[in-house]
């Protein structure tokens, strides 16, 4: 829709000049001369400008001799945006009232509140009320003395603002407006099965907005004239101070006693000692706690108290939450505070935590994520104190020892590893817990820490029992994929060559076939880790061995991903490119690199004599156009 001009642009208007020159002559000509259609427009912008510059004379007569309006009928997209820019409230069109209030002329705004002119509008529609949201203005300017002035003189303390974003969209999905706060409604039939439709049809009030910007006098002088907790919105006043970290408002919906509850809760589990925690409010955390805020009420929250605290690594805020939580924290969120803790290698903070949970938590705490991550960390003192405080035996124990000593070999942290095999001396699990570190180490490229596992007995050549593999990576540990059981096959696929080269020095098969029957040649032809590759061939690695299940050669495997560089290496090495493979035997190297699209490969092999034909080229263009269009 087209608004009208003169609204449109209505502050290079002449009579918007003429206005704030307080030019009562010149107003009142163009009014005169101007079109009937434009009359009311007018009068509404010269009211406007009168107003924001504080004539308080011409406020008057205009409101005497003319029908301008404090409210006019529409607002246009660059009005709105305007008003946004005055307050950081979207939606209300800037009205003369707001303009005065913004600029603190308070007998103009007297005058407008006692002759407020707007339109009467359908109930569910509720423009009529936009003058009141003017009080928003003086709230964000902390004027005390215009908040008093403007609810003296009938602006309601409970007014809800609703943007007009908000009531264009009525009949649509429920959400919270991010402009005002307001619920939008899907129907009314939704609304009643829920709950009462006012605790959607609700937006901002006064009080939140007091909140939001730490305005204490003016939240204490909206209280005491009736200000509601009802009448909020969801996030409420005493949140939205929690979370800006205006202690001094908080006290004073508090001590108003108007319904707000020092551990209200949304359905997040957001509450206000939570927000303060996390936005490192030091002085609000105190003043919620002195309130009686409950720091410890039985909730598994990941995203508790706790845990946000030692997320900052606070060590002083960790204590004062600790010291007022006597009857302990729940194990889990323990669990994960201590894990944050030896994630970060916050000494002092863990054995704060520690100290806490040996002395006040009664049931036992599952250390497996904190002793993860300060294995992972490199944490060897952290570790220590865990495996000396946690009393699991058994298959729990090894379970955790294989897990945690596998990410301290893929990390390279040898005390760490040291610390680990103390846990358990059993001779019976040691060659596990030593192969377990020995396929992180290789799966991290640490050629250092799988030397230091040979000088303490690791078999280098060990196999991987397949309870410890898995076809993901679900648990740091089971990092490797079945067919990665032998270390050779680990340090080949993950391009691991120094470490390839040591344990081919060590005695290591070279042409060794995993379960799949493909060789540490196969993997790193495929995978195109030519520095492997050449590796591999150096120790006589067997170019032209098929697997058994497809009859694939390291060639079929370097072509199929057109790794060109393995290719040429291959064939210097005398692999056969007319060997043929796949379910029905008819698959050669080149038709490979056609199927996968791979035009580098497919040019090397064909000059290499491998048999070309019409058919691999029209293959070979088809798969190029899908990896294209892919």
């Amino acid at each position: 829709m087209e608004w009208p001009w003169p609204q449109k642009t209505d502050r290079f208007h002449p009579i918007a000049t003429a206005a704030a020159n307080n030019n009562e002559t010149e107003v009142f000509a163009i009014l005169r001369v101007a079109p009937g259609t434009e009359k009311q427009e007018l009068s509404d912008i010269a009211l406007k400008y009168g107003a924001k510059h504080g004539h308080i004379s011409l406020v008057k007569t205009l409101l005497r001799r003319t029908n301008a309006r404090v409210c006019p009928e529409t607002a246009a997209p660059e009005l709105r945006q305007l008003h946004a820019e005055h307050t950081g409230f979207f939606g209300s069109p800037v009205t003369a009232l707001h303009l005065a209030v913004k600029n603190k002329h308070y007998e103009t705004v007297r005058v407008l509140l006692n002759s407020r002119r707007y339109l009467p509008f359908v109930s569910w529609y509720p423009r009529a009320g936009y003058w009141m949201s003017a009080i928003f203005v003086a709230v964000e300017n902390g004027d005390l003395e215009m908040v008093r002035l403007m609810l003296d003189n009938g602006v309601d303390v409970n007014y809800a603002f609703r943007c007009l974003d908000c009531q264009r969209r009525a009949f649509k999905l429920l959400a919270d407006c991010k402009h005002c706060g307001w619920m939008e409604w899907q129907s009314m039939k939704t609304v009643r099965e829920r709950e009462p439709m006012n605790s959607f049809i609700r937006g901002k009030t006064a009080l939140d907005v007091a909140a939001e910007r730490g305005q204490a006098q003016i939240a204490e002088l909206l209280l005491a004239c009736g200000a509601k907790r009802e009448a909020c919105v969801k996030f409420s006043p005493l949140m939205a101070a929690a979370e800006h970290g205006h202690a001094a408002v908080i006290r004073a919906l508090l001590k108003a006693d108007r319904g707000f509850d020092v551990d209200e809760l949304l359905v997040e589990e957001i509450y206000p000692l939570s927000l303060a925690v996390e936005h490192n409010h030091r002085e609000t955390v105190e003043t919620l706690l002195a309130a009686g805020a409950r720091v410890a009420n039985g909730m598994v929250n990941p995203t508790g108290v706790l845990f946000k605290a030692t997320i900052r690594e606070d060590l002083s805020l960790t204590q004062l939450l600790l010291k007022h939580a006597p009857d302990g924290f729940h194990p889990e969120v323990m669990d994960r505070a201590l894990a944050e803790a030896a994630k970060t290698g916050n000494a002092p903070l863990f054995n704060t935590l520690m100290d806490y949970a040996l002395d006040k938590v009664k049931e036992p705490i599952d250390y497996s994520s904190p002793l993860v991550q300060a294995a992972q960390s490199g944490h060897a003192n952290m570790v220590q104190r865990m495996i000396v405080t946690w009393t699991v035996t058994g298959s729990v124990r090894s379970f955790q020892i294989r897990h945690a000593i596998c990410l301290a070999g893929r990390y390279g942290h040898d005390d760490v590893i040291h610390r680990l095999l103390d846990w358990d001396e059993s001779a019976e699990n040691r060659p596990m817990y030593l192969l377990s570190a020995l396929y992180g180490a290789i799966y991290g490229g640490r050629l250092s820490t799988v030397q230091k596992l040979a000088t303490l007995g690791a078999d280098l050549h060990g196999i991987l029992p397949l309870r410890q593999t898995t076809t993901g990576i679900e648990y740091p540990h089971t990092l490797l994929h079945y067919e990665l059981r032998h270390t050779l096959h680990a340090a080949a696929y993950y391009n691991r060559p120094d470490i390839v080269q040591y344990l081919l020095k060590q005695g290591a098969e070279v042409n060794q076939r995993g379960p799949l029957s493909y060789t540490a040649l196969h993997h790193a032809s495929k995978h195109g880790h030519t520095e492997v590759v050449k590796v591999l061939l150096d120790h006589g690695a067997a170019v032209n061995l098929r697997d058994e299940s497809w009859g694939w050669t390291p060639l079929h495997a370097a072509a199929s991903q057109g790794s060109s560089h393995v290719i040429e290496l291959l064939l210097e090495h005398g692999a056969d490119v007319g060997m043929l493979a796949g379910e029905n035997g008819a698959r050669t190297p080149l038709y490979e690199a056609a199927y996968g699209g791979n035009q580098r490969a497919f040019e090397i092999l064909a000059e290499a004599g491998a048999e070309d034909s019409a058919e691999l080229r029209k293959l070979l263009r088809i798969a190029i156009s899908e990896k294209e269009n892919w």
